[in-house]
């Protein structure tokens, strides 16, 4: 059977609500079980639970079994299940930003059930990055011209980190050209320059930059001070790609 990528990104997503993953709701999720291999109805569950302890021990791998009730056995509902995970002293974290941790460890999940299966090529991929005060406040990523975001993520901090964006595409994505829209909303940046090396020490060091030309304004819908774009043919997962900006 053919995996549909979004479809499964849909059920793994799915099975977070409410009580969380149950045997009933896993016989539903048709890509998932061909996923895994189509285990017997009465292995499933372990199957689908084992693969996510796989993930490994981390916060936000330990967040998504959580999120799926794993273990649990007085499940209640998944917005309780958030606040009482980020709750504890070693994680201190609130509920939205358990659920882009959760978001986060989806995509590697996905990323490694899809492996081996034959996917469609991915045309063309699109990042959006909003940034206001020097901060980046939004991230939107999916097929460009598609209208609907395949991972939109906000930024709960509202203090300066690094003037930057780096990105890597998850494995699972295999697109002909990927393009960064750096979209500046509150004023026009002095100088935004692209990189893109398989040395995350070379990127931060500047190694090949390239400085890009800053268009004054914003993009069709979407209203900015000043926004940058930049395209890359056939990019892989191996490469880190970004902008810096001063």
């Amino acid at each position: 059977m053919l995996i549909d990528a979004e479809a499964l990104r849909s059920e793994l997503k799915w099975l977070r609500r409410d009580e969380g993953r149950t045997l009933v709701k896993l016989l539903s999720c048709v890509n998932l079980r061909a996923a895994l291999g189509n285990p017997a109805d009465g292995d499933l569950e372990g199957s689908f639970d084992a693969t996510i302890r796989a993930l490994g021990a981390d916060l936000r791998s330990l967040a998504l079994e959580n999120a799926y009730a794993i273990g649990l056995r007085d499940p209640g509902n998944l917005t309780t299940r958030r606040e009482t995970f980020g709750a504890q002293a070693v994680v201190s974290r609130g509920p939205e930003t358990i659920n882009n941790w959760e978001d986060d460890k989806i995509e590697e999940l996905l990323a490694r059930l899809v492996a081996g299966h034959a996917l469609p090529r991915y045309d063309h991929h699109m990042i959006a990055v909003a940034v206001t005060a020097g901060v980046i406040q939004v991230v939107a990523e999916g097929e460009a011209e598609s209208g609907k975001p395949m991972r939109q993520l906000f930024n709960p901090n509202r203090e300066p980190f690094l003037p930057g964006f780096i990105y890597q595409l998850p494995p699972f994505l295999t697109p002909r050209r990927l393009t960064i829209s750096g979209m500046f909303m509150d004023g026009v940046p002095t100088r935004v320059y692209s990189e893109a090396t398989g040395d995350l020490l070379a990127f931060m060091c500047g190694d090949g930059r390239q400085e890009l030309a800053v268009n004054v304004g914003g993009i069709p819908g979407m209203n900015a001070a000043a926004h940058v774009a930049v395209h890359w043919d056939e990019p892989v997962p191996e490469v880190f790609y970004g902008l810096c900006w001063s």
